[in-house]
């Protein structure tokens, strides 16, 4: 450890190390956005999304180690072979686009973590066919115990930042993907660094068509650009995107015969529909997102139950619901609320943890069902002339 901490702070210069680490978690938390909007893309634009997804990724990537390599003072002049720069860049960008197909088409763990193999690999691809590229005079020395380590370190954390990334949605979910896929890149670069050593040979002569480390500045900062380009777009996209769905979420949510509740796994609500507002007689602020399910159940009922609530008639609530939970067959739960409103509640878990309510009016096919029940058992002799009416 204190090898790789040296290599930090004693070889890099501290501001570009700096520097590197923003340029890889703008081009990670880019990816994320991507990969979610492929996902929920249909299956041409999934392609087009984990294409540009990859391409960001890769020259993400690409960028973060020669930055870092810029911040890289070895004591000797450097120059970069322009074909094997180019060569790195490639493999960056296609290995991490192919596990990103793999990834965003498979939900299962072993397509997944051959993806995780496939980028993580093509992290460690880039970086040493990229200090391939190093032209100085002398040669390259590796340890070999740390090159294994790299390559560990890049694939490990990949694995949970894909399952983070696309079986999620929330913004902290996606946050820790951007960060497990950014710990996987910078720590390959710089154990990879730490695997290193130079063995200087005599010689004033550098073979090939190489980068001045000016001219590689220039590179990474076109390279930086478009990834903020890149991800400006992409978030631009997702966002006209988002509130297309939005807005047609809101439309058919509008439009259900039935009351809807989302819950999150925490029992806190995410939406409901105008309809199960109007079912209990609620406001909108009376029923607010973000309401535990005990103040929203409180809230509905208090001015639509037939007697005043108390606790264990909550609590009793509760396990009819967790009842209704433990299988995708459970029969809807009736609910006598008052003389009149009988809803029948259904409710179906989510994979997330989460859960959907659905609160369908059956007053009146009730009292239908009652009144043909004693029709049943009376005839227009014997019934009271009250029930003739």
């Amino acid at each position: 450890m204190f090898d790789l901490y040296y290599c930090i702070t004693g070889e890099h210069d501290i501001r570009l190390v700096i520097l590197a680490a923003i340029v890889c978690l703008v081009s990670t938390a880019s990816a994320v956005l991507l990969l979610r909007q492929a996902r929920l893309s249909g299956r041409q634009g999934r392609t087009h999304w984990t294409i540009v997804a990859g391409v960001t990724t890769g020259l993400g990537i690409w960028t973060t180690h020669f930055v870092a390599m810029l911040g890289y003072d070895p004591g000797i002049v450097v120059g970069y072979d322009l074909a094997l720069t180019a060569l790195s860049l490639v493999i960056a960008m296609a290995l991490t686009t192919a596990g990103f197909f793999v990834a965003v088409r498979n939900r299962n763990r072993f397509p997944r973590a051959a993806a995780a193999v496939m980028i993580g690999g093509g992290i460690a691809a880039m970086h040493y066919t990229g200090m391939s590229a190093v032209e100085f005079p002398g040669t390259f020395s590796w340890h070999t115990g740390y090159l294994l380590l790299s390559l560990l370190f890049a694939i490990l954390p990949v694995y949970p930042a894909l399952r983070l990334a696309l079986d999620g949605g929330s913004l902290a979910r996606g946050a820790a993907a951007a960060a497990l896929m950014t710990l996987a890149i910078v720590l390959l670069h710089f154990m990879g660094m730490t695997s290193l050593e130079i063995v200087p040979i005599p010689s004033d002569e550098l073979r090939g068509v190489l980068l001045s480390s000016g001219s590689m500045s220039v590179s990474l900062a076109a390279g930086a650009i478009g990834i903020l380009l890149l991800t400006c777009a992409a978030v631009l996209v997702t966002r006209r995107t988002q509130a297309a769905l939005r807005k047609q979420l809101d439309l058919a949510l509008s439009n259900m015969h039935q009351g809807l509740c989302l819950f999150d796994r925490n029992e806190r609500l995410i939406l409901r529909n105008q309809r199960f507002l109007d079912l209990w007689g609620l406001s909108p602020d009376d029923c607010i997102p973000g309401m535990a399910l005990r103040e929203v159940a409180f809230s509905a009922l208090g001015g639509r139950a037939a007697v005043p609530l108390e606790e264990d008639w909550y609590a009793r609530m509760h396990d009819e619901l967790w009842a209704s939970l433990a299988g995708p067959e459970a029969a809807p739960v009736i609910a006598e609320i008052s003389p009149n409103l009988v809803l029948s509640i259904a409710s179906r878990a989510l994979p997330d943890g989460g859960w959907v309510s659905t609160f369908d009016d059956i007053t009146e096919r009730r009292r239908s069902e009652e009144k043909i029940a004693f029709l049943a058992m009376h005839d227009s002799l014997t019934m009271p002339s009250w029930r003739r009416s």
